[in-house]
């Protein structure tokens, strides 16, 4: 029962509608949105095995070219919150090279010239890649929130999440749009 009640919440959260929202600035509500997403995406997602969190009691979301508001939204939200029993840790990357070994890394448009040098690396393997930005999903990353019809929808790049062995709730799977991997296509 407790999944069905997730579901429905994550249903209910990808119906809402951001009509009043501009097409070209996202409002805050949709940073809050996005945010509450990520949350409740790691109830339905499974970090491979060789992901060793032994040495960290954290459980980082990385932000790499990402919009400050979202970077806001997500210290807001996790301010009081734990995600896998780990206190939520926030880090904004200016650049590449900053790059540790977070549970989650986000990647932002302003990122787009990094983008398959951070899929490529073998040494992201147990990282999380998700974003906001069109094509992203088809190009490797693991979740891309997109917008379809003034509504925030999931797509979730099979290829890539079995490619590097991350497990997906199949509720969550049911609810979200499925890619297949192109990154051929770059």
């Amino acid at each position: 029962m407790r999944w069905a009640k997730w579901i429905l919440l994550i249903h209910l959260l990808m119906q809402t509608n951001y009509g009043q929202a501009q097409d070209s600035a996202l409002s805050a509500d949709e940073f809050t949105l996005k945010a509450a997403y990520i949350y409740r995406l790691t109830e339905f997602i499974r970090w491979p095995e060789e992901a060793d969190w032994s040495g960290t009691m954290e459980f980082e979301v990385a932000c790499l070219g990402c919009d400050n508001r979202l970077v806001q939204s997500l210290n807001n939200l996790f301010r009081e919150k734990q995600i896998k029993d780990r206190v939520v840790k926030i880090t904004t990357l200016y650049d590449l090279s900053q790059l540790k070994k977070p549970q989650i890394l986000f990647i932002g448009s302003r990122a787009t010239s990094q983008l398959q040098e951070i899929l490529d690396n073998p040494n992201n393997k147990g990282i999380l890649f998700i974003s906001d930005s069109p094509g992203f999903g088809l190009r490797g990353v693991h979740i891309n929130f997109v917008m379809v019809d003034r509504h925030i929808k999931l797509e979730l790049n099979i290829d890539a999440i079995q490619r590097t062995q991350f497990s997906v709730n199949s509720r969550l799977m049911q609810v979200a749009i499925l890619l297949p991997n192109k990154r051929a296509m770059r």
